[in-house]
């Protein structure tokens, strides 16, 4: 894989709202019907308070963002997407690893996430170390340990 391009992230601000909402409805919405999960606007709004959002971009332009927070020892990875256009370039595995070392800097002892069963991200995430901690039919808990 090439080197992922050039981007930059930055505090994410109530004004980004519609673009993350947006791109997350884009993104997983093929999951969420497969799972019978009602996308519920105002929760998702209501969780950004509870950690803490990063918009990624390239040349001024949002292509992704994420959403973090920790629960005690452990750091979570609420959400990480990326405009679909520039998915399989390498911004989401960079992303990660430089997730990973945040959490390391932070003395949190584990990395926990949930991906769908058929998302393609499944594969990058076990490639960058993570583990399956647990499985349904509908979702994937996975864990990174630090």
């Amino acid at each position: 894989m090439s080197e992922a391009p050039s981007y930059h992230t930055r505090s994410y601000s109530s004004s980004d709202f519609d673009f993350i909402n947006d791109l997350t409805v884009s993104n997983m919405s093929i999951y969420f019907d497969d799972s019978g999960i009602v996308w519920d606007v105002e929760h998702f709004r209501k969780s950004l308070a509870g950690g803490e959002a990063f918009i990624i971009e390239i040349e001024s332009q949002p292509v992704g963002f994420y959403h973090l927070s920790t629960d005690g020892d452990y750091g979570k990875v609420n959400t990480l997407q990326i405009v679909r256009t520039y998915q399989g370039r390498g911004i989401g595995r960079t992303v990660m690893q430089e997730i990973t070392a945040w959490f390391q800097n932070n003395r949190v002892k584990a990395i926990k996430f949930a991906v769908f069963p058929d998302n393609p991200a499944l594969k990058k995430y076990l490639s960058l170390g993570c583990e399956i901690e647990s499985r349904t039919p509908q979702k994937i808990r996975m864990i990174k340990h630090l």
